[in-house]
């Protein structure tokens, strides 16, 4: 509610053990299901602002995330 009209991006993390933090492998691949807005493929290290950013203006935006486990 209240947002403001402008660029922006969401990251989801589901933090299933409860540490605060993105557990991650040996090689740096996710062990916790996450998910960006806009784009469903998880890509290699940390993704830039512009591919999962959406534009919010005066109408209402609803959007789905579904969180990926890979």
């Amino acid at each position: 509610e209240n947002v403001v009209p402008g660029t922006y991006a969401i990251s989801v993390i589901q933090d299933l053990n409860k540490n605060g933090k993105l557990d991650k492998s040996l090689i740096g691949m996710p062990k916790e299901p996450l998910a960006f807005s806009v784009i469903k493929e998880i890509p290699r290290g940390r993704p830039k602002f512009a591919p999962c950013s959406f534009q919010v203006g005066e109408e209402d935006v609803a959007m789905t995330i579904s969180l990926v486990t890979e």
